[in-house]
């Protein structure tokens, strides 16, 4: 038990990787962390993001805040594990979490939306998002003429 959160019951905390800050812009390309460390550029950014890590999580509530996986490159995936292998998934059981069902259904037709960016960036043909159509939405009043907007 970690003596920070050894009185405490259902201590909180994240696993797996927080979005850098978008002026984190260095990549590790392959090498180790600590080769990486040496670039005194790589180095700043990496210690800067994650003092903003940390303050995120602490301002969140956790009770063990961790370094969000920043030293993984934000394109990892694309870069050594080749496009066939991979499978676009959420990271969360929406059932399990006490998720309404159209927060669910939303958040599917994002990953749809997302992995079809993905694939149009790789030149591979991308697959219809009924719910994405404009023509088919049914959240939007149509425009009448008893309507004025």
């Amino acid at each position: 038990m970690l003596t920070v959160t050894r009185d405490l019951i259902l201590p909180t905390t994240i696993t797996g990787s927080w979005p850098r800050p978008r002026w984190f812009d260095l990549s590790m390309w392959g090498r180790p962390l600590d080769t990486c460390m040496l670039d005194t550029r790589y180095r700043e950014q990496f210690g800067d993001a994650l003092s903003t890590v940390i303050a995120d999580e602490e301002r969140a509530g956790l009770d063990i805040v961790t370094h969000g996986d920043l030293h993984c490159d934000d394109d990892l995936a694309g870069r050594f594990v080749a496009p066939e292998q991979l499978i676009i998934s959420s990271d969360c059981g929406f059932g399990r979490q006490g998720c309404n069902r159209e927060i669910a259904f939303f958040k599917t037709v994002s990953i749809a939306q997302g992995t079809n960016i993905v694939r149009r960036e790789l030149g591979l043909p991308t697959s219809p998002v009924p719910a994405a159509d404009p023509l088919l939405q049914t959240d939007i009043v149509p425009h009448t003429r008893d309507r004025r907007g």
